[in-house]
């Protein structure tokens, strides 16, 4: 019997474990928590149906899904803006802590790097940023 090698599954399960995680230790209520993964849930189901079941992993979703998402949930779907915004809310919960996640890694000699290769001309004024500095540029 020949056995047929295959690919690990790509899956959220993870990255979305830690953000419920995350929920938790900011002490939002446990309502709360289960309504954002249920709309991420409900964004992921989409994903797979436009995508037919080859859907984008969370981290690799552009702003043109998001907007093509916020389009279906008011005109096909007809909910009203306060369901949009709070399903919208869940997702950019989502990205913003996943991005503040992703600068921290960022954030060290590897970028320094490649921001130094990028921008040699302001050399000068190319620095490591520190947690505080990514979260005031990217999140305020």
């Amino acid at each position: 019997m020949r056995v047929i090698p295959t690919a690990c599954p790509r899956t959220d399960a993870p990255l979305l474990e830690a953000f419920r995680r995350h929920l938790a230790d900011r002490d939002l209520a446990p309502s709360t928590v289960k309504a954002y993964l249920s709309d991420l849930a409900c964004f992921q189901a989409w994903l797979m149906w436009v995508h037919e079941d080859k859907a984008p992993l969370l981290t690799q979703v552009r702003t043109v899904d998001l907007a093509a998402f916020r389009t279906h949930l008011i005109h096909e779907q007809g909910h009203p803006p306060a369901t949009v915004n709070r399903r919208l809310q869940g997702l950019r919960l989502l990205f913003r802590w996943w991005l503040i996640l992703d600068s921290r890694v960022l954030c060290d000699q590897q970028l320094n790097e490649r921001m130094k290769q990028r921008f040699a001309p302001f050399s000068d004024i190319v620095h490591k940023f520190e947690e505080t500095e990514v979260e005031r540029e990217f999140l305020l």
